[in-house]
């Protein structure tokens, strides 16, 4: 079986030579050379090597389909952070609509495939969960899972594999060993994996046989509603792990989408977002007023005076006064792992800061948190924009508002 590993190279490994192992030709290709996946049997490469070159994607992708068309596997080696990048692996998950979300570093990993056994007890820690349904073109099969029985690893259409790694090393001796332990486990689960049936052989359908396959079509169709329906709560959450302007654009989602406000995105370097009065008549030329101007941040510490600051900037920039309502939507410990470490309570001197300028505190937590309270009691929007737009210090939100004043 001939195998070609490309862009180990990106992805900091030290090895450029060609090697032999029992049944197989393993060949190197660093990122930019011109060997092409449809010549080889399987590809080894990893996520995060792509550094947004849509060109070499493009070639990429039209040779993966080749070597998919012909019959062969590819095989992403996760060790390294997925993201909304430009990357072979990413798009991938897309395209399959395989969700994806970031775990700490399970390491009690275990397979039902005897040939990942191995593989596992050296490298096996895994940094993403996986979730994917079985649908009419998508057979999707999990092969690792942690100790939660969360899915770590996972097969597609016989052919698309994702699995975790965790290298000993990356240097030449460590990384040959890395892959003469992976390389046989994954080209043997693709042989047992492709013993097909020939096609024709469903000319003869069994009536049960027609029946069940009415009524997974049925399932198929609810699990996609189900799957749409979940989008929006993963998006929402979100909030706790972005900053920059994917955070902006995910504040704006969920204010509007969410909450159900009016948002303004225009960002014209006056503030991130406006929540705007809605609209009294549907007439073109009715003046929108603006209910509060709305900054957001994403921080690797607590809320700081200059945040706030920042706001007050905003409001003099627009013509307002400091007293126009302010809030400030905050991602704190943007690195942290868990909610306990985040939720961490706003410093006293910030709070009377915000105070004093007219300004609302809202980490992201309090934000998601406020969603819930109004999903399980519509009536408590009604309090919530009041303090918004008519209270300042820091709005924290456990179970209930709790109001945090100088």
């Amino acid at each position: 079986m001939k195998i070609l590993i490309y862009a180990a190279d990106q992805a900091g490994y030290s090895i450029d030579s060609p090697f032999e192992i029992v049944g197989h030709e393993v060949d190197i290709a660093g990122f930019n050379s011109f060997k092409q996946f449809q010549d080889y049997d399987g590809v080894f490469t990893f996520p995060g090597v792509w550094a947004n070159d849509h060109a070499k994607l493009s070639t990429k992708i039209k040779e993966w389909n080749l070597l998919n068309k012909k019959g062969g596997f590819i095989c992403v080696l996760v060790d390294t952070i997925l993201g909304d990048s430009v990357d072979l692996a990413t798009k991938l998950l897309k395209e399959y609509e395989i969700d994806f979300y970031g775990v700490n570093d399970g390491h009690d990993l275990r397979s039902s495939y005897k040939e990942l056994d191995a593989y596992l007890g050296i490298y096996g820690v895994a940094k993403y969960s996986f979730e994917g349904e079985t649908l009419e073109k998508v057979n999707f099969l999990p092969l690792i899972s942690d100790d939660q029985r969360t899915c770590v690893g996972f097969c597609l259409n016989s052919k698309i594999f994702f699995l975790p790694v965790h290298p000993k090393g990356k240097d030449l001796i460590q990384a040959r060993v890395l892959f003469e332990s992976i390389i046989p486990a994954v080209s043997s689960l693709y042989s047992n994996f492709n013993e097909n049936v020939p096609g024709w052989v469903n000319e003869f359908t069994f009536e049960n046989e027609k029946n069940l396959l009415g009524r997974r079509k049925d399932l198929e169709k609810d699990l996609g509603d189900i799957r749409e329906n979940l989008k929006p709560f993963m998006e929402y959450k979100k909030l706790l792990t972005l900053s920059g302007e994917p955070l902006r654009k995910v504040v704006a989602f969920v204010l509007e989408r969410g909450f159900g406000y009016i948002i303004d995105e225009t960002d014209n370097y006056r503030e991130d977002l406006k929540i705007l009065e809605k609209p009294k008549s549907d007439s073109a030329t009715e003046e929108t007023k603006t209910l509060a101007l709305v900054e957001v941040k994403g921080v690797g510490s607590n809320v700081s005076r200059s945040a706030i600051n920042q706001l007050d900037d905003h409001k003099e920039d627009n013509g307002l006064d400091s007293s126009f309502p302010g809030i400030l939507i905050i991602n704190t410990f943007i690195k942290k792992s868990s909610l306990e470490d985040k939720d961490v309570a706003v410093d006293a001197q910030q709070i009377a800061h915000a105070s004093k300028h007219n300004v609302i505190i809202l980490r992201t937590l309090d934000l998601l948190r406020a969603l819930e309270i109004i999903a399980r009691d519509s009536n408590k929007k009604k309090e919530f924009t009041n303090y918004l737009l008519k209270e300042n210090g820091w709005l924290e939100v456990k179970n209930k508002f709790i109001l945090h004043k100088e």
